[in-house]
């Protein structure tokens, strides 16, 4: 009867020595298991103590997808510069939005303001485009591509003088696309750029601007 009463403690005293030490030891010292015996009157337990730690991974971080993937989307700053003819030159900065329908090839939305100096009174207009970009040689790192489009644009002044506030803007150039940091890419490049009101009305002065431009692009 009293080794009855006796074996709780014959089992406790052991297993908390036993944990007791593996709390203590340096982590380095902490075998896989401890395993030994419990003598409770005449009978004997063999215990086991599984001592290594079960880690939890941190989830792994979403990668972006490639530059040009089908598809993806990016998002873009950007600024450039023009000369025309009759003593203009024009001012441009804005941002806008990619989205490669098909490998290496996107639709670009654009919203840009421009500052447009000339004989008479200087411009300010905003001026939203569409673009297509065809990044026909596309590489790891690089790109190759051309692009062109059309977009409105709306003048505090007419541009030029004598012709409409409000003109179309239909563009067509070449560049390149670089990558300068993970994810990050810089494009570069020269475009035509013209300006007039399509025969909209009785005047239609165009402007052809010879234009370059610089852009950060980002995914989203």
């Amino acid at each position: 009867m009293t080794n009855l009463h006796r074996t709780p403690f014959s089992i406790l005293v052991p297993v908390g020595a036993a944990l007791a030490a593996v709390l203590a030891a340096p982590a380095a010292a902490i075998p896989d298991a401890v395993v030994g015996t419990i003598q409770a009157g005449s009978t004997a337990f063999r215990y086991s103590v599984e001592t290594t730690p079960v880690l939890e991974s941190a989830p792994a971080e979403a990668s972006k997808p490639a530059f040009g993937a089908a598809g993806s989307l990016r998002w873009f700053l950007q600024g450039g510069g023009g000369v025309a003819e009759n003593n203009i030159w024009q001012a441009l900065g804005g941002g806008g939005v990619s989205w490669f329908f098909i490998e290496n090839f996107s639709l670009d939305l654009e919203l840009n303001g421009l500052f447009q100096s000339q004989d008479g009174p200087d411009a300010w207009a905003v001026n939203p485009v569409l673009l297509f970009r065809w990044h026909f040689l596309a590489r790891e790192r690089w790109s190759l591509y051309v692009d062109g489009g059309a977009g409105i644009q709306y003048a505090s002044e007419a541009t030029p003088i004598g012709s409409d506030q409000f003109t179309f803007t239909p563009q067509v150039g070449v560049g390149g696309s670089f990558e300068v940091a993970k994810d990050i890419r810089v494009l570069t490049g020269v475009r035509w750029r013209h300006s007039s009101n399509a025969n909209t009305s009785g005047t239609n002065d165009g402007i052809d601007a010879l234009f370059v431009y610089a852009q950060v692009s980002l995914p989203f």
